[in-house]
């Protein structure tokens, strides 16, 4: 496990603060394959020392009587931690096997829908404004269902992270030039500076490490766009404070 972090905590020491011409990132398709390949290792061997600690922890618990007080409390920190690793550990999961998309019709508008009711929570908690703006009579496109769902979650997820004090969630869905359909997602928040705007879509790269963000989220959306044949543009919004993210899809 020693060795495997540490080639990853070497290979992206020399990647990571690198930029190529007009400043866009220089991971391509072999960086990012063989950044893949040590975070699926990397899972894997924090996996099976990860299921023992939580196991002991259950054992623990149990055994903890309830004058037991800073032992559960020391417990809760535990386990905590231990959440906050296998959350990680799922996200390396998914960004190493990607998986071959099952593509059927989906209806873009219901997809948006669906999304934001799933993350009804976050935006609750994060006192988001939702308005939404859907154009009527798109056709549907050819996605994974899933993986569709989960490339909302994580615009959506960015956005609601990005308004700190609250703010507006605006979502758009139009037509956009021949043959293509998009959905728009802006937020309210204080935009991306140069230097974070160039690294977003960098494996590892996150502004948001005191989160528990690994910074998979954005990297894993445009490989998920790419399956579908699309493109993910991100930027500030012009003219005001906040960021953009757009997807556009073919329609057959």
């Amino acid at each position: 496990m020693k060795a495997i972090s540490k080639m990853c905590s070497a290979f992206i020491s020399r990647f990571a603060c690198r930029q190529g011409a007009a400043g866009r990132p220089l991971f391509g398709p072999a960086e990012t394959g063989a950044i893949g390949k040590l975070a699926d290792g990397l899972a894997h061997e924090i996996r099976n020392p990860l299921a023992i600690i939580i196991q002991g922890l259950e054992c623990l618990k149990e055994g903890a009587g309830p004058a037991d007080g800073s032992a559960k409390t020391i417990i809760k920190y535990i386990e905590d931690a231990a959440g906050r690793i296998d959350r990680i550990t799922k996200g390396l999961v998914d960004f190493s096997h990607p998986g071959t998309p099952e593509m059927s019709p989906q209806d873009l508008n219901a997809a948006v829908r669906e999304a934001l009711s799933l993350m009804k929570p976050q935006l609750e908690q994060g006192h988001i404004e939702i308005r939404e703006d859907f154009q009527g009579g798109l056709p549907q496109i050819s996605a994974d269902k899933n993986k569709l769902q989960q490339l909302l979650a994580i615009l959506i997820l960015n956005a609601i992270q990005s308004m700190t004090a609250g703010g507006i969630l605006a979502i758009k869905t139009c037509f956009s030039g021949r043959r293509r359909i998009a959905v728009q997602i802006e937020d309210s928040g204080k935009g991306m500076p140069p230097e974070v705007l160039n690294r977003i879509f960098n494996p590892f790269f996150t502004t948001k490490r005191d989160k528990g963000c690994i910074g998979l989220g954005l990297c894993m959306a445009r490989n998920i766009v790419a399956m579908h044949g699309g493109v993910l543009e991100i930027g500030n919004r012009p003219g005001t404070a906040g960021v953009r993210a757009a997807v556009i899809f073919r329609w057959p």
